[in-house]
């Protein structure tokens, strides 16, 4: 009996031992440090489990880099592991992570400067006018775009300061030329700028002498390169790149040439003689002919309309006449065009 108590004793004796040494600690003195998470090492720890914003990470020493983590607010936990089991987690520090977080992907069109997102933080915007050189606007964005449509034409700084509640993660300054860039899609645009280094659509730099033209009228874009580079029926932004890059929109109008649907010959058999056009929004600027005045015809609804009246004068100031020739011109800015018109008498 004693023989038996005293190998019982010495069995749980072993039992508590091992359960003992089994025991898995949890780390201690988890810290944030200048970009890295660090903790005290455990001993016989297989390794350690990271609970970061509630999703995990294996490490195997002692500190974790978070560069791959963005700008945020972040909770960690950590906890060790050995022989399929865990420890109990650590009480959560927190701390904000500030990354040098690159301000990019910036975009322009007729009303809004559009930022990229970074979720969780948010963005800032100073305006100040170059002539004056004055702070004229600062706004808070509750959405990534600026909307910069209510400032007068002009030129301004854009200073984008990108915040993580109000700690400044990152700052960049552009600069914007504000103004009525209106480039017609058949003929181009002329813009009166002082001449860049370099010249960007999107990523692609434009060449001098191939893409564009700078003399003594300006900055020249013609219509077939901004139909080749442009992607959008809206407009096109370009940036001239100087100490500060300058962004310029401009608005895309389609400006239709106004030209003549029905033939331009016809033959008098005594009636008024029509003539169909299509204006394209444009304006019949005049009809032009041998003693013609204004009440010898009409133009109503795109239709021209001769009276019969002007041509039987014509014969009779030349019997001999075989037909009689007007012109006409058309315009629908910045396109001109001219025309003319034969009446074959029969």
């Amino acid at each position: 009996m004693i023989k038996k108590l005293w190998l019982f004793s010495f069995l749980l004796i072993v039992l508590v031992g091992c359960s003992t040494t089994n025991t898995l600690k949890t780390p201690e003195n988890l810290r944030y440090e200048n970009g890295f998470l660090k903790w005290s090492l455990v001993d016989n720890a297989e390794h350690y489990v990271l609970d970061i914003n509630t999703q995990t990470r294996l490490v195997y020493n002692d500190s974790f880099n978070l560069k791959d983590y963005p700008s945020g607010n972040y909770t960690v936990r950590i906890a060790s592991f050995v022989n399929g089991k865990l420890s109990d987690y650590s009480e959560p520090i927190n701390f904000q992570l500030i990354q040098n977080e690159v301000i990019s992907e910036i975009h322009m069109n007729d009303k809004y400067l559009i930022l990229r997102v970074y979720f969780g933080l948010k963005y800032r915007v100073h305006v100040k006018e170059i002539e004056t050189g004055t702070l004229i606007k600062t706004e808070d964005l509750e959405l990534n775009h600026f909307d910069y449509s209510t400032l007068a034409d002009g030129l301004y700084d854009i200073e984008i300061i990108l915040l993580l509640e109000e700690t400044q993660v990152s700052t960049k300054t552009i600069r914007i030329l504000k103004g009525d860039f209106t480039y017609v899609k058949d003929v181009g645009i002329v813009l009166d700028i002082e001449v860049p280094t370099s010249i960007y659509y999107k990523d692609k730099e434009l060449e001098a002498n191939i893409d564009y033209e700078i003399d003594e009228y300006g900055f020249i874009l013609d219509a077939e390169v901004i139909n080749s580079l442009a992607d959008t029926v809206d407009g096109f932004l370009i940036t001239f790149k100087y100490d500060v890059d300058v962004l310029v929109y401009m608005d895309l109008v389609i400006i239709g040439k106004p030209e003549m649907v029905s033939s331009n010959s016809a033959t008098y058999k005594g009636e008024d003689l029509s003539f169909e056009f299509d204006l394209k929004g444009g304006l019949f600027e005049s009809l032009n002919g041998t003693d013609l005045q204004t009440d010898d015809y009409t133009f109503t609804g795109n239709v021209l309309t001769i009276k019969a009246s002007y041509i039987e004068r014509m014969i009779q100031k030349d019997p001999s006449a075989t037909a009689v020739f007007l012109t006409f011109l058309m315009t629908n800015s910045p396109h001109v065009v001219f025309g003319f018109i034969s009446i074959k008498l029969s």
